[in-house]
């Protein structure tokens, strides 16, 4: 039962995400977090294939900046988030130091 509540919860997140892409004229934008372009009609789930991050919102390009691109804006996600203390001091946390 919880596999299809999060079938269901992706396929929803993603069509609002392409709704809002839609009213803003956007079909693809840039992954906040690790940089891919990535092209919505393409997902089957609002997270980036190439860093699985969760998208939360996306960004419009700046109309009088022609090299800008929209932003698609990522969500912390649980499955593979580390904790503060890891993503600065992943030596020390391993080591036990």
């Amino acid at each position: 039962a919880d596999a299809v509540e999060e079938i269901a919860t992706a396929r929803r997140d993603l069509g609002e995400l392409r709704r809002d892409a839609i009213d803003l004229g956007i079909d693809g934008g840039t992954c906040e977090s690790c940089g891919t372009s990535v092209d919505l009609s393409m997902l089957t789930d609002p997270a980036c294939p190439a860093c699985d991050r969760s998208f939360s919102d996306i960004t419009p390009d700046r109309w009088w900046n022609p090299l800008s691109n929209p932003t698609l804006h990522t969500a912390p996600d649980s499955r593979n988030a580390m904790s503060a203390d890891e993503a600065t001091h992943p030596r020390d946390i391993v080591d036990g130091n």
